[in-house]
């Protein structure tokens, strides 16, 4: 039994591709399009699967990212609302009408201490002009005159926290929520929270995948806060 080399085999095929060429160019031509169409489909395929894998593994981290970041915003939110509440008495104590100056300044500084332990440094009230009228605790000097009444807009569609956010400045961020006051009504006041509020989901998100960036938006689609890592630009087109 004879067995080509496949140094033969190999030139054999040579061979009879050039006899076929010569005997029909057209049939040739068509056998090296198919060739060259079955390669790119190959390669087409391939590169499909790829993405497609990378596609549902990036989707599976974020849904992971997702979750454990959001029980972690929702940990800052309860202890945000707690310290609104331990410090609500306070403050309707030290806006009631015939407080001293004085008695007001010590009601001040058992708002400070009390907040000392939370994330929020300071609560500014709106008077019924929609103006800040009163700040309690630590107002920080980057949110001096910064602050702003509650926005009236709101996005379309559904929201995982409710989280009205508006941003102060470079890592800063004050949250609002309504305030009871001796009579029984509402205030709105605004939160003015540490540069570390929110960092915690910010930082689960950002390590979730390669290159990834996490931030929190207000309902109007912008930028609040970033991970304190993060230093650049975050833009809509991320």
């Amino acid at each position: 039994m004879n067995i080509d080399a496949p140094s033969e085999r190999k030139n054999r095929g040579v061979q009879l591709s050039q006899r076929l060429e010569r005997s029909d160019p057209f049939l040739m031509r068509a056998v090296r399009a198919v060739a060259l169409i079955g390669c790119m489909l190959g390669m087409l395929i391939y590169s499909l699967q790829v993405v497609r894998e990378d596609t549902q593994t990036n989707r599976r981290a974020l849904t992971k990212a997702a979750a454990v970041g959001q029980v972690a915003a929702e940990a800052d939110i309860a202890r945000i609302n707690a310290a609104a509440v331990e410090a609500a008495p306070l403050i309707a104590a030290a806006m009631a009408e015939g407080m001293s100056p004085a008695e007001q300044r010590t009601l001040n500084e058992n708002v400070t201490d009390l907040l000392a332990s939370t994330p929020v440094s300071a609560v500014i009230v709106f008077g019924a002009n929609g103006k800040p009228a009163n700040t309690f605790g630590q107002l920080p000097a980057d949110a001096a005159g910064a602050i702003s009444p509650r926005s009236t807009s709101r996005r379309a569609g559904g929201e995982l926290l409710d989280l009205e956010l508006v941003a102060l400045s470079a890592g800063r961020a004050a949250y609002y929520r309504n305030l009871p006051m001796a009579n029984g009504q509402q205030v709105q006041a605004a939160m003015v929270l540490r540069t570390n509020a929110f960092q915690s989901a910010l930082q689960i998100g950002s390590a979730a995948g390669h290159d990834w960036r996490a931030a929190l938006l207000n309902r109007d689609g912008e930028t609040v806060l970033t991970a304190a890592a993060d230093q650049s630009a975050f833009d809509r087109a991320d």
